[in-house]
């Protein structure tokens, strides 16, 4: 039983490596993210608290 799992072990183990060498090379290739300006809607009225803080959220944000 032993000597079945290790081949089928090894390719598991093989093909995990691989995948693995592949994954930075995708993470790469996206780039910069928002590549456009986001809109930020703050369903309140000017000048009160919930304004305030989307405001300084906003700055945070760039």
């Amino acid at each position: 039983m032993n000597s079945i799992n290790t081949p089928r072990r090894l390719l598991l183990a093989s093909a995990l490596l691989a995948a693995g060498m592949l994954l930075p090379q995708f993470a790469n290739a996206q780039g910069t993210y928002p590549n456009r300006p986001i809109k930020f809607v703050v369903p309140y009225a000017a000048g009160g608290l919930p304004d305030t803080v989307a405001r300084i959220f906003a700055q945070r944000l760039g």
